[in-house]
């Protein structure tokens, strides 16, 4: 039997998005014995300060000449600069490539359509719920991964095509941390504002850190405002109420294996 020898790239062995991807990985392993599965991860941020260039040190131990086929957990890998190094190292080596959830040169995409869950989750809340105030929370914009932009326009396609627009309308720009939340519902509680009938926010993590800030304050939830979050990560199931949100199933995704060429020895 050919053997087949498989890269993965990816941040943050402790991040629930990640553990799923590995528990589908492992699957299509334990059901091939013939492919063999090399992890390379990091804690590594998007600061982009010494911590964070020697944290993602790990990814140049990766002799990728020595490999079938590589993954990359391309939304997870935050710093553009790494994405961009691993670009090039993919296309010197020629070494066929799948990439999750964020485009990259050289890579197959791998990805669920994350403008059209994010519409579908902000529909939702305007038609079943009648809300006409929205503020949304979104995840980084700016970091070369699409991800949250597609989110964003998501959201606004869902406002436009119910007619909720100008100022019942509010997004604030945010970078997927639980933190955000969290001081995005201080803010708004400190300033004195009228809730919003919803906050919409683009992950779980800025979902669930805003629900505890708003509870700790006396604000219900959904009673007084919905919370929306995107991912479905365990923590959202367990809150009370539980966290409406979008599951992308990693664990099925990526029980696919990445395209190889000639197997390894």
């Amino acid at each position: 039997m050919s053997n087949y020898r498989i890269a993965f790239f990816t941040v943050d062995w402790n991040y629930e998005l990640v553990e799923s991807t590995l528990h589908g990985l492992k699957r299509f392993v334990d059901d091939h014995p013939n492919v063999h599965l090399c992890v390379f991860d990091c804690f590594g941020k998007d600061l982009d300060n010494a911590k964070d260039r020697s944290e993602y040190a790990i990814f140049d131990l990766a002799d990728l000449s020595r490999f079938d086929g590589l993954l990359v957990q391309g939304n997870q890998i935050v710093l553009d600069r790494v994405r961009r190094e691993l670009e090039q190292r993919i296309s010197r080596i020629g070494i066929p490539a799948v990439t999750i959830d964020c485009p990259m040169k050289g890579c197959t995409l791998m990805a669920v359509d994350n403008r059209a869950a994010q519409r579908d989750i902000a529909a939702h809340v305007i038609e079943r719920h009648g809300a006409r105030r929205l503020v949304y929370l979104t995840g980084n914009t700016d970091n070369g991964c699409p991800e949250g932009q597609d989110r964003l326009d998501g959201f606004l396609d869902a406002c436009r095509e119910h007619g909720v627009e100008g100022g019942d309308v509010e997004v604030v720009h945010c970078t997927w941390r639980t933190s955000d939340g969290n001081a995005v519902a201080e803010r708004w509680l400190n300033g004195g504002r009228a809730l919003p009938d919803a906050f919409v926010c683009a992950n779980d993590d800025m979902a669930l850190g805003m629900i505890e800030t708003l509870e700790k304050n006396g604000v219900r939830i959904p009673k007084d405002v919905i919370v929306t979050g995107f991912d479905d990560l365990t923590s959202a199931e367990l809150s009370s109420p539980r966290l409406s949100t979008v599951n992308r199933d990693y664990a099925r995704m990526n029980y696919a294996r990445p395209s190889a060429r000639t197997p390894s020895a």
